[in-house]
């Protein structure tokens, strides 16, 4: 009896809870918004994992098959990673308000992954594996579906090991919804090149030797020192165990623009004032942006629009991006160089027709003259620095051992032992879909002489702005100060606080 009993109270209430889970199925299919369910755990081990998604807006797809190969950039050969048979990866194009659908297929013997650089989405399309997203097994395909709510010049990456090293990353551009004019755009994914296996490299930096400043010439041996006038100071180095000076910890055979040292736009007519869209996928590259055409205006960092500004030089740090306004020369090719910042070599663009225009060459760096300056310093350690005002470019950026928080560093300066993303500027900071590059483009478009007002030019045919004027004032060398954000990204105050456990 006492189980019959059991079974029919069962059975009671099965018409009720059918109807509750009917009732969930319901809400969550009339939500007017893109929706994104987590995957289970066991879904995200398999071979193909594909969201459950409700789409808005425009759905672009795009499929990214990930493999190794043979590439030769500098004469040899060496097993790389590539995205579509190419690297740099194939460049993913939007607009705001799509619905990004990716689908990332891994054919190679070991797990990969795609990290979406910049862009804000669902925590679980992240891709970062183990963290967020479950890492794409071999010979399986993970698809990722995430709207887009912003615009702006961004990249992509592996997240998996040394993938990111040996060739796997590209460009994402995100045009905004509103263009007041349109205007023509290049992208530019500047990279570093070894010969040598990505394992090597760290096997060789975990070594802590000379071998790569061997090879850039930057070992500042007491020969070297004693020729250049240095020998005091590189035998108080040496008594202080200091290391030798130094900029970057390894050697680059090759750096790359698009993968190749050198390009050419040959489709940008004169007097044409076009868009770079930079993006530094190096390694660990940092690089100085020259233009022989005259100043670049920049109007955008890390996606987010600044108040346009002109620069002779720019430093762009790894895995930053900056939009840059040029105007094409009136007669030749113009030289767009990017520099590695130790200055051991360099990659070029050329922009427009005819003879190519140089851009001025960066002096060598004085190794033993820094080495001296080091060893100034000693016994400064908890001086308080708060009225030296020194900027990075000056050398008070990363003094170890000295009490610096009276001075605030320049916006963005890489501080020892702080994450800084990859050093991102302040102002990529909390982006706010309201900041929109044609802002940046209007504005900048304002402030370059010959031109009063931008925002209603649509189509307009600006081959006539030959010298770009002053471009808003006198150009110099760049520092993070000078970037503004057009609109605030900081959080509204007005808005009511949630907790999230």
């Amino acid at each position: 009896m006492r189980v019959i009993f059991l079974l029919a109270a069962l059975l009671a209430t099965l018409p009720a809870w059918a109807q509750s889970m009917s009732g969930m199925r319901m809400a969550k299919g009339t939500e007017p918004h893109l929706t994104q369910s987590a995957p289970p755990a066991a879904q995200l081990q398999g071979k193909v994992v594909t969201p459950r998604t409700s789409y808005v807006g425009k759905r672009v797809e795009y499929d990214l098959y990930v493999d190794e190969r043979l590439v030769n950039f500098t004469g040899r050969t060496r097993r790389a990673i590539g995205i579509n048979g190419q690297i740099p990866a194939p460049t993913l194009t939007f607009n705001e308000g799509d619905t990004a659908v990716i689908r990332v297929h891994n054919q190679m013997h070991m797990e990969t992954s795609i990290h979406w650089h910049g862009i804000l989405l669902p925590n679980e399309q992240d891709g970062v594996p183990y963290l967020n997203t479950a890492p794409v097994e071999p010979g399986g395909t993970h698809t990722f579906v995430f709207p887009l709510i912003q615009s702006g010049t961004y990249w992509y990456h592996s997240h998996t090991m040394l993938q990111e090293q040996d060739g796997v990353y590209g460009s994402i551009v995100i045009h905004p919804k509103r263009i007041p004019y349109e205007m023509k755009e290049y992208v530019l994914v500047l990279s570093d090149w070894t010969d040598h296996k990505s394992k090597e490299v760290l096997r060789y930096l975990k070594r802590t030797g000379e071998w790569f400043a061997v090879q850039k010439g930057a070992t500042q041996s007491y020969g070297e020192a004693l020729a250049a006038g240095y020998f005091k100071d590189k035998l108080k180095q040496e008594w202080g165990r200091m290391p030798a000076m130094d900029l970057t910890d390894i050697y680059y055979n090759k750096f790359l623009t698009n993968g190749q040292e050198k390009g050419y736009f040959k489709d940008a007519k004169p007097g044409e004032v076009v868009r770079l869209r930079v993006i530094n996928g190096s390694a660990s590259s940092y690089f100085f942006l020259q233009y022989a055409g005259g100043p670049m205006q920049v109007i955008a960092a890390d996606g987010i629009n600044v108040e346009p500004f002109p620069v002779n030089k720019l430093e762009i740090a790894t895995a930053e991006t900056y939009d840059l306004l040029v105007t094409v020369p009136a007669m030749g090719a113009a030289e767009f160089r990017a520099t590695a910042n130790d200055i051991t070599g360099y990659t070029s663009t050329y922009i427009g027709q005819g003879e190519p225009m140089k851009a001025p060459d960066l002096p060598r760096i004085n190794y033993f003259q820094m080495m001296r300056e080091m060893n100034s310093m000693e016994g400064m350690s908890g001086m308080d620095m708060g009225g030296a005002g020194m900027t990075k470019e000056q050398g008070g950026g990363e003094m170890k051992g000295m009490d610096m928080s009276g001075q605030k560093p320049a916006s963005g300066s890489p501080m020892p032992g702080m994450d800084m993303q990859h050093g991102a500027p302040p102002a990529a900071t909390a982006p706010s879909p309201q900041n929109r590059p044609e802002n940046a483009q209007e504005k900048a478009g304002k402030s370059m002489g010959s031109m009063q007002d931008m925002g209603g030019m649509s189509g307009m045919d600006m081959g006539g702005m030959a010298g770009m004027g002053s471009m808003g004032g006198s150009a110099g060398d760049f520092n993070y100060n000078q970037l503004r954000a057009l609109n605030p990204t900081t959080l509204d105050s007005t808005k009511q606080w949630r907790e999230i456990n």
